[in-house]
């Protein structure tokens, strides 16, 4: 296991913090099976942070006596909704809001600011009128490892913008606070893929959602649900 984490500059999601879902990939390569982090504080970039292992699978990232983040195992009782394919995927993207409403612009997975090979270009788009979202996203080389699978990290990476995402016609989700997840199958670079995002309930500030990533063939091989908060 891992002694150390640290989020480089290039994952950014606001600008001067890691994106959430990857800093969360990153905190799952430390728990078996699904997993659960939560998001405490804003994690910062280029700096190392240390990882205490706890008895009962418990992760910390922990910087100057502060814990950032934070990973447990945990069950995910969770259905995908149907794929609604690559057509009707790339249709939604078209309408993203992030191509008009600037929503983080250098984000690593929705930022319209990013060159392709600089980040993952997740445009989420509406799919229906009940808060039903979805992207293509076509993996790049450089997110493979030497078998031609994207690295695990950055399919935890597309299941988080997403989601908030679905929230945005009518409200406004300001930071991922948690997210349960598992990568349960392998993507190839180079082959189309389909990011969805639904909502699922939401309490006041807390914002329910879930995502999934399917791969070329219709197989889930990413599924999450999340917990948005909103501004005060």
């Amino acid at each position: 296991m891992a002694d150390t984490l640290i989020v480089e500059k290039k994952y950014a999601g606001p600008p001067g913090i890691g994106n959430g879902g990857y800093v969360a990939g990153l905190l799952a390569r430390e728990v078996r099976g699904p997993a659960q982090i939560t998001l405490l504080r804003p994690t910062p970039l280029d700096t190392p942070l240390r990882l205490e292992h706890e008895a009962d699978g418990v992760v910390n990232a922990v910087r100057d006596g502060q814990t950032l983040a934070s990973a447990k195992p945990a069950a995910l009782d969770l259905q995908p909704p149907h794929n609604p394919g690559a057509e009707a995927a790339r249709a939604a993207a078209g309408m993203s809001p992030a191509l008009t409403r600037n929503v983080h612009p250098i984000c690593f997975v929705c930022g319209t600011e990013r060159d392709d090979n600089e980040g993952l270009n997740i445009y989420a788009g509406p799919v229906d009128d009940a808060g039903t979202v979805a992207a293509c996203w076509t993996p790049a080389d450089n997110l493979a490892n030497s078998s031609g699978c994207v690295d695990p990290v950055y399919i935890w990476s597309a299941l988080d913008c997403p989601g908030a995402f679905a929230f945005m016609a009518t409200h406004q989700p300001g930071f991922l606070g948690r997210i349960t997840g598992e990568v349960t199958g392998q993507l190839r670079a180079n082959e189309p893929a389909v990011v969805v995002g639904w909502k699922i309930g939401a309490e006041g500030r807390k914002l329910h959602a879930g995502t999934a990533v399917f791969n070329a063939a219709g197989q889930v091989v990413g599924l999450a649900k999340a917990v948005w908060f909103g501004p005060a």
